[in-house]
């Protein structure tokens, strides 16, 4: 999970540009499109686990969610202490 943030697009098949639809999509219990003809055998259609369950989020949860993922990442540019002058 570190640096979720930097690492986008996300989902295997690069669906989703940011975190935020990921959680949302989780969120729904990821809704499954109805694949058609030759989808069947598409990996962007992949089957969906049983045990993935509605999680009737709220908007403020999400963000809060989104926000804590984004605090693995580490800073690029780290800062530093101020240098103080001698008396």
């Amino acid at each position: 999970m570190r640096e979720v943030a930097d690492n986008k697009p996300y989902m295997h098949n690069g669906l989703f540009p940011e975190l935020a639809n990921v959680v949302m999509t989780y969120n729904t219990g990821m809704v499954k499109e109805i694949s058609k003809g030759n989808q069947i055998t598409d990996s962007k259609f992949p089957h969906k686990s049983g045990m993935i369950q509605k999680m009737n989020l709220t908007d403020d949860e999400v963000f809060d969610i989104v926000a804590f993922l984004k605090t693995l990442n580490s800073y690029k540019y780290r800062m530093h202490p101020p240098v103080l002058s001698k008396l």
